[in-house]
């Protein structure tokens, strides 16, 4: 969950509750997009966690 390192253009949204969390994770995707806002709640999702992947 979060923008793609290296591809500025690209953010990740991919989960398997995608029903149960849609509208929190809109709420906090937009966050993210529109404002600017980081998301804590979001870090452990990130796809940084993959490693080899810098933070951006």
């Amino acid at each position: 969950m979060g923008p793609l390192p290296g591809s500025p253009d690209v953010y990740v949204a991919v989960t398997h509750s995608g029903v149960t969390l849609a509208p929190i994770l809109a709420r906090y995707v937009r966050g993210e997009l529109l404002e600017g806002a980081r998301e804590p709640s979001l870090s452990p999702y990130r796809p940084q966690r993959f490693g080899g992947m810098a933070a951006s």
